[in-house]
């Protein structure tokens, strides 16, 4: 599946592949297979601009939301799992990704709703 972000955000297409997943245990997982330099590359490069993100995806219901809209909110949750790797556990995320990979989301607010 084509999965695209709206044209505002195309720069960030290149994110969408690793950082995009719609289920939470998918987006754990995302993020206990990648490296600190891929965490610091998608915050850094994504964190400055989720303001603005959000306030596209606010101009609109969510029932009104096009295919490339979900593609933005999934992108804007994964980093949010990434957001506490970089900002609140840093150097420690090694230790805390030890346990969590024993984690598994099986149901989320998300998934719940459908």
């Amino acid at each position: 599946m084509d999965r695209q972000l709206p044209a505002q955000f195309a720069d960030w297409q290149c994110w969408v592949e690793k950082w995009s997943s719609s289920e939470g245990d998918q987006r754990l997982r995302a993020r206990l297979n990648s490296t600190p330099e891929e965490r610091e590359d998608f915050f850094t490069q994504c964190f400055p601009r989720l303001q603005e993100a959000l306030a596209y995806l606010d101009e609109r219901p969510m029932g009104q939301w096009s295919a490339s809209d979900y593609v933005l909110m999934d992108i804007l949750l994964n980093l949010a799992h990434i957001a506490l790797a970089v900002e609140t556990q840093g150097d420690a995320e090694p230790e805390h990704a030890r346990f969590a990979k024993y984690m598994t989301y099986t149901r989320t607010p998300q998934v719940a709703a459908q």
